[in-house]
């Protein structure tokens, strides 16, 4: 009988003991996520205070790619200022402040974590670069007319992300950038899908005023009714771009243009759908015929373009769509096309 007693006993002491290891693990889990999403967000700190007077200063690499990671991971630096104080050459070592640090971890998702320099300009290069549609930049974004060269990005086989350039979705205001940029993938993407993918933004609620992209933009689908709008400056634009230019060749068989693919107006944004002394100066054209459309400044505005400018051969089956409002100046979809 004392046996049966003390075993009782025992019993829900056995039982608190159990559930405060778990407390504890469960404790100890919590505490290594929130580590963890801080290292992701916070690497290091900027120089600068991030005010309009005292911006946070982009010197090098690491701190373009910091910014970049950060958006991606949901810091969207609402009131905050950045300046690009120098030209950034990814394939040069001195824009790195170390190009065998090994802090960014596998930015070129191939399994393995080597050095940035490495990790950003072979493989997938910056895979990072891809966003959520639920993150986007809500800050000020100064290029202070400097240059990032050599960016690559190669969208690997089976990614199913939804957004693709530089900034994800621009709510904020970008200026004065110039991006050398080379960006390809070959996948079959599901049926249905929605994509944005741009060199500036994916998608533009905000303003890009006085930027300049150049480089190759290669994008080839198998599915037919995958709805991808491709553009040199953003994917589909509901806010306002200004006085910006286009080099990037683009080859696709989805919707193009060389400034944005779609060009729509949202009640809700001040300035919505405008887009104002821009210029195409690349090469837009699909080697597989499409029934998607296909432009130098803009595949499909539903907005107001003014002042635009194409300058680049454009070749496709099926050229541009305008259901609103064009205010030429020596401005046109298309300088040469075909069907």
């Amino acid at each position: 009988m004392k046996t049966k007693q003390v075993s009782i006993r025992l019993f829900p002491i056995i039982i608190i003991i159990l559930v405060i290891i778990a407390l504890i693990v469960t404790a100890i889990i919590v505490l290594n996520t929130k580590e963890k999403r801080e290292q992701d967000v916070i690497i290091h700190q900027y120089a600068g205070s991030g005010t309009v007077s005292d911006p946070y200063k982009i010197e090098k690499v690491e701190d373009f790619i910091k910014l970049l990671k950060n958006v991606a991971n949901g810091t969207t630096y609402k009131d905050t200022y950045f300046k690009l104080i120098n030209k950034l050459d990814f394939q040069d070592d001195s824009s790195y402040i170390d190009i065998n640090d090994t802090t960014y971890g596998d930015l070129n998702k191939d399994g393995n974590i080597d050095g940035i320099k490495i990790e950003l300009t072979t493989g997938n290069g910056f895979y990072g670069i891809i966003d959520e549609k639920s993150s986007f930049f809500e800050g000020n974004f100064n290029g202070d007319n400097k240059t990032i060269t050599n960016l690559i990005i190669n969208i690997p086989e089976g990614n199913t992300k939804t957004d693709i350039g530089l900034f994800g979705n621009n709510k904020g205001n970008i200026s004065n950038l110039k991006m050398v940029v080379n960006l390809t993938t070959t996948n079959e993407y599901l049926e249905n899908i929605n994509m944005n993918i741009g060199i500036i933004a994916s998608k533009n609620e905000g303003i890009i005023q006085s930027c300049k992209t150049e480089g190759n933009i290669k994008v080839l689908e198998n599915i037919e009714n995958a709805n991808i709008l491709i553009g040199g400056i953003a994917g589909e634009n509901v806010g306002t771009i200004l006085d910006s230019s286009s080099s990037i060749n683009i080859e696709s068989n989805c919707q193009k243009a060389g400034i944005t693919a779609r060009n729509i107006v949202d009640s809700n944004i001040p300035n919505s759908g405008v887009i104002t002394n821009c210029s195409n100066n690349g090469e837009i054209k699909e080697t597989i015929n499409s029934n998607n459309y296909t432009a130098g400044i803009v595949a499909e505005n539903n907005g107001i373009l003014t002042s635009c400018t194409n300058n680049g051969k454009v070749e496709a089956k099926i050229v541009g769509r305008n259901c609103m409002l064009f205010i030429w100046k020596h401005s046109f979809l298309s300088k040469y096309s075909k069907t």
